[in-house]
């Protein structure tokens, strides 16, 4: 399911065109209900919710290497 919303905001870029969101949305939606991965739909909220608890979590593995 993560690697749907990744390519979708990869592609579409949301966080420099915030009307995109919506699109980005259903873009993952239609891939997940593809795959089969779930029935759920996710909002555009728990979909930006989602993405910076993923950027978060990858900032925090990267400040990690940084210190070894």
């Amino acid at each position: 399911m993560d690697l749907a919303i990744l390519k979708e905001v990869a592609s579409l870029k949301p966080y420099h065109f915030p009307d995109k969101w919506p699109e980005v949305a259903a873009n993952a939606n239609a891939a997940i209900r593809t795959t089969r991965l779930s029935t759920k739909e996710i909002s555009v909220r728990s979909l930006q919710d989602h993405m910076d608890v993923l950027l978060k979590h990858d900032n925090q593995e990267n400040v990690k290497e940084l210190k070894k």
